[in-house]
C-alpha cells in the first residue's frame, strides 16, 4: 500500500508506535532481546542501528568452505566507540562448523552479542550445550 508508513494504528504514528513497543519490551528486560531487519526493526525504519555484520566476503568464503581464520585479526571494535554504554549490538553471522567459533569470537571483539544459530529441532536443549554457554558467558560479561 503506497505511503502506508504515514498511516496510524491505535491513533499512533509509526514512530510513536515504535517507541511505545520499545518501552514495553524494555520492561521485560533482562529476559527479552529485540532484533530484526527492515520493517520489523524497532529502532528506525530501513536502518539497522543495533545489528552488527561481519565482512560479507568472509561470510561468502566461509559458506564456500574457504579459510576465514584471519577474521579475528582484522576485526576492530570501531562501533564500540560510538555505541558503548548506549547499546549492545546483535551480531549476525553465517558461521558453520569450525567457522562458527571464529565468527562468534569476532563478534564478541566488536562488542556485539553473537547470534546463536541452532542446529537441531530442539533449541532449548541446545542452550545447555557448550557453544550456547560460551556465548552467554562472554556476551553477558
Amino acid at each position: 500500500m503506497h505511503n502506508s508508513d504515514n498511516a496510524t494504528l491505535e491513533n499512533l504514528s509509526y514512530a510513536e508506535g515504535s517507541l511505545k513497543l520499545a518501552r514495553e519490551l524494555a520492561e521485560l528486560a533482562p529476559c527479552f532481546c529485540v532484533c530484526g531487519e527492515g520493517r520489523n526493526e524497532i529502532t528506525s525504519q530501513y536502518v539497522s542501528m543495533v545489528q552488527f555484520h561481519l565482512y560479507n566476503y568472509a561470510h561468502s568464503l566461509a559458506m564456500a568452505g574457504e579459510d576465514v581464520s584471519w577474521i579475528k585479526e582484522v576485526t576492530v571494535p570501531v562501533s564500540a566507540l560510538v555505541f558503548d554504554g548506549l547499546s549492545r549490538g546483535i551480531g549476525y553471522h553465517y558461521g558453520e562448523g569450525e567457522t562458527r567459533r571464529l565468527f562468534i569470537d569476532a563478534q564478541l571483539m566488536q562488542g556485539s552479542i553473537p547470534t546463536l544459530i541452532f542446529q537441531t529441532k530442539d533449541p532449548v536443549a541446545e542452550l545447555e550445550q557448550e557453544e550456547a554457554k560460551y556465548v552467554l558467558e562472554h556476551a553477558l560479561a
